[in-house]
């Protein structure tokens, strides 16, 4: 039985090997062929061009180790290949006249000379120098290639283009690949004289920066490829009068909103690819008045939300691409407005729980909608996409498709099922709302600070919202507050919060079915900082404060002071974390002043604490200044006297003690020792006695 089995196996393959090499063979001979003495590194034949897709003289010396061109190169040589070698200068390129292609590509070249290299190839199309390590390209580099159709700079080096003439000469290029180089901005007059190009891609690089005026003398270009670049915002006329546009691709970028006035420049046939970026919403009217025929925002990384009118008056658009994006999980049902001829709607493989019936309300010219791939509840929400997968004979409105049915499942359930499956009497028609709030179960916020809060519903009839405030008061979308404001019925604002604000807050969606409510608990934290008076007198006043939150930095303070009662002259002292105390100076004896510690929210001064102090009178503190005094000089007598005393009895106990030492004797060596000092050496004592009782001195016989 194996025996059998590699029999057929072998049969099999021999026939298709056979098979091959007839049509191989048969291939070949439908070229002519070209008899010519090639370089033995190369071969030379007659095959299909690489860029014009026309037969043309080849000679082909790609990965052959060769660190200069061959000689003996046929001078009828249409295309020459040299990719893939160890080639690093251009200097020696000889004359071919009949050469319309060239190939360096992945060669060592690192610099385009000033010098005319490339003026003996008058005739060149296409000139492939990708893959090399070229930094530079210096002015004059491509003059005399006044033909050239198509040059390949790509995955090279180039940092910028420093000599606004670098492309000098290229007056017919069409189209220029600098992709993959290490580029950080697009400079105003790159590309003068090229007015014929029309596609040029500059994916891959690290552009940032694009000059206006860039781009906009490209009269003729059709594509313009700005992918994987780091660009956060578009100058709004930078792409205005490109007529013949038909892609813009700015995907992976970092554009983190979109640049509306900047696309209502392109024209009606345009593609927009915004692919990959960190956009969260599509605001409303994001995409107003825009005549592009097709939009892709697909794979976002935090695109979570499209709002009410985001895709408004927008005639043109044909094709909507909203897919793969993991963290979207709701398209608003009037998102589509005055959009009369989308036919493609592609929101497959987002997080939608619905695609709300309004949508295909909104868009007449429907015509196929992708929307498998999403974790849908089986409610009256996609009750008319259940309606619309039945057969025809049994559905008057098929003209709308639903491919990939299959992969359409009812994620509510205990398991996961086809829609196709589901019967479409189980789906109700109507239900109650579902509410989808977009905030957590608990709220922090400062004083001043703004509380935004939003929350969204589904469910059919289109379900009424309200709001709950933490004083119970109710707010819709005809309310008046002074605080409290509502945007589309779908944001709740309150600005300048107090800590009186603290409380439960709720959204309420209701129709004629029933209601769902969802709520969130707020706290506002109102800080603990306070004033502490140090010291006060008639003219001035030291304080400190302590207590602030640790939320929140000092410097987010400020203490305020005037005199009481006035609403004038008000004086500010700011606070920071290597300030703790102030003395605040020239103020007026026996005056009151209010003291507040404010808190600073985008300027706006909420307080925190206060309090009135007053400065002494004047006479108050002169008096007890004096009654100070007298008491600290009454202590400095006492003080004074008792130090004196303690002299007196120690110089008295010193001289006693001395006195003693004199009168001893040793055999009468001291005697004799002090008979032979002069006299007038002795030690004479001052004129004025230590202290009063000077007898205290003599020894006992001399009293």
């Amino acid at each position: 039985m194996r025996g059998t089995y590699s029999h057929i196996l072998s049969s099999e393959i021999a026939i298709l090997l056979l098979m091959f090499c007839s049509l191989k063979t048969a291939s070949v001979k439908q070229l002519p062929s070209w008899n010519v003495s090639c370089p033995q590194e190369c071969s030379c034949s007659i095959r299909m061009s690489q860029y014009l897709n026309v037969e043309r003289k080849t000679v082909d010396c790609s990965w052959s180790s060769l660190d200069d061109i061959p000689l003996g190169i046929p001078l009828t040589a249409q295309v020459l290949i040299l990719s893939n070698n160890n080639i690093t200068s251009l200097l020696n390129l000889p004359e071919f006249p009949s050469l319309l292609e060239l190939d360096l590509s992945s060669n060592n070249l690192q610099d385009i000379s000033s010098r005319p290299m490339f003026g003996r190839l008058g005739s060149l199309v296409s000139l492939n120098i990708s893959s090399n390590n070229i930094q530079e390209i210096h002015h004059g580099a491509f003059s005399g290639l006044k033909h050239m159709e198509i040059l390949d700079l790509s995955f090279n080096s180039l940092h910028s283009i420093e000599h606004q003439d670098a492309f000098a000469g290229l007056n017919h290029l069409h189209k220029l690949f600098l992709t993959g180089n290490q580029l950080t901005s697009l400079g105003k007059d790159w590309l003068n004289g090229m007015v014929h190009l029309q596609e040029l891609h500059l994916n891959q690089n690290q552009i940032s920066d694009i000059s206006e005026g860039s781009v906009n003398v490209l009269k003729d270009l059709k594509q313009l490829v700005l992918s994987d670049n780091f660009l956060k915002a578009l100058p709004e006329n930078v792409f205005k009068g490109l007529g013949n546009l038909y892609l813009l691709d700015i995907s992976k970028n970092n554009l983190t909103k979109i640049p509306t006035r900047t696309f209502q420049q392109l024209s009606n046939r345009t593609e927009l690819v915004l692919n990959g970026n960190p956009i969260r919403r599509v605001h409303t009217n994001d995409f107003l008045n825009m005549d592009v025929e097709n939009v892709s925002l697909s794979y976002m990384p935090i695109l979570s939300l499209i709002e009410k009118s985001a895709f408004h008056n927008m005639t043109n658009l044909r094709i909507l691409h909203i897919r793969q994006n993991k963290q979207l999980f709701f398209i608003d049902p009037f998102a589509f407005s005055n959009v009369p001829h989308l036919q493609w709607l592609l929101v497959d493989g987002n997080h939608l729980s619905a695609l709300p019936q309004q949508v295909e309300e909104s868009l007449p010219q429907l015509t196929e909608v992708h929307v498998y791939d999403n974790p849908l509840s089986c409610d009256c929400n996609i009750h008319w996409i259940r309606q619309l997968l039945e057969t025809p004979e049994n559905n008057s409105q098929s003209h709308i498709t639903f491919p990939h049915s299959e992969r359409i499942l009812c994620d509510n359930l205990t398991v996961p099922v086809p829609l196709m499956e589901v019967p479409v009497e189980s789906i109700p028609a109507v239900c109650s709302p579902a509410t989808i709030p977009l905030f957590n179960d608990t709220n922090q916020l400062e004083v001043g600070e703004t509380l935004r809060l939003e929350c969204h519903a589904l469910g059919i009839p289109t379900p009424n919202m309200q709001w709950m405030l933490s004083n119970g008061k109710r707010l819709n979308i005809t309310s008046e507050n002074v605080r409290a404001s509502l945007i589309d019925d779908s944001v709740l604002i309150v600005h300048n919060i107090k800590a009186e604000d603290s409380g439960t807050y709720a959204c309420e969606a209701s129709n004629e079915v029933g209601y769902d409510i969802s709520s969130t608990a707020v706290r506002v934290h109102s800080s603990n900082i306070r004033v502490v008076i140090l010291h006060q007198s008639k003219t001035f006043i030291t304080l400190t404060w302590n207590g602030t939150d640790s939320t929140v930095q000092s410097s987010d303070y400020k203490i305020l002071y005037n005199q009481a009662g006035s609403s004038s002259g008000q004086k500010e002292i700011h606070l920071h974390p290597f300030l703790r105390k102030y003395t605040i100076t020239n103020l007026t004896p026996d005056t009151s002043y209010e003291l507040c510690v404010v808190y600073v929210h985008n300027s706006v001064y909420h307080k925190v604490h206060c309090l009135n102090i007053s400065t002494l009178h004047e006479a108050y503190v002169l008096q007890g200044i004096t009654r100070i005094s007298k008491q600290k000089i009454i202590m400095g007598v006492i003080i004074v006297f008792s130090l004196g005393v303690l002299a007196c009895v120690a110089g008295l106990i010193v001289k006693k003690w001395r006195r003693k030492g004199y009168e001893k004797t040793d055999n009468g060596e001291i005697a004799e020792t002090m008979s032979q000092i002069p006299l007038e050496n002795l030690y004479q004592p001052p004129s004025t006695p230590l202290c009063t009782s000077r007898t205290s001195l003599l020894p006992s016989s001399q009293a």
